[in-house]
């Protein structure tokens, strides 16, 4: 039994070891002041045209074509942060907003430390967000197997006692942290 733990935990330690040291980075970036505009090329430019809802796509497009300006990968609008519209993914969007008697459009293109943020913060697309909570998964299978070989080994009382103080640690810098 303690053979067949030693093999899970193993196995999916190693599988999820790439997305646990990307989290752990990109967790150090956000805590260190990152976000999804770091390093981000943003362009702001106006309209002098009413916001009327079922021409902006065609008008959005027509005005970058115009100015050789990229296109978004996708003119399915989704509503945007702030209200108005934005077109394109993650990596690549726009976004057009009423602004006065005008349209207020915003390009951006965002860097890979921008993309990082956004995939660890759950706000990109669903496929990462699988791995994410498939690593959610992994982790409590892993400290429970972990927990398990211990048990079973010769070091049974100090990894108790290690658990307790992390516990206590926990308890206490979060306290600390919040009052």
């Amino acid at each position: 039994m303690g053979k067949t733990f030693r093999l899970i935990h193993i196995y999916v330690s190693l599988f999820f070891l790439p997305l646990a040291l990307f989290y752990a980075l990109s967790g150090v970036l956000f805590l260190c002041g990152f976000n999804q505009d770091s390093g981000a090329e943003k362009k702001s430019f106006y309209i002098d045209s009413p916001f009327v809802a079922e021409k902006i796509p065609t008008e959005i497009k027509d005005f970058l074509e115009k100015n050789n300006l990229r296109l978004p990968s996708s003119f399915e609008g989704k509503s945007a942060k702030g209200g108005g519209v934005m077109f394109g993914t993650p990596s690549y969007s726009v976004t057009a907003k009423q602004k006065g008697n005008g349209i207020s459009v915003e390009t951006t293109e965002r860097s890979v430390i921008g993309l990082a943020m956004l995939l660890h913060k759950g706000k990109a697309k669903w496929y990462f967000d699988l791995l994410a909570y498939g690593f959610a998964l992994a982790l409590v299978i892993l400290y429970i197997s972990g927990l398990i070989i211990a048990n079973l080994s010769k070091i049974k009382n100090k990894a108790w006692a290690s658990v307790f103080a992390g516990v206590i640690a926990m308890i206490v810098l979060g306290y600390l942290s919040v009052i």
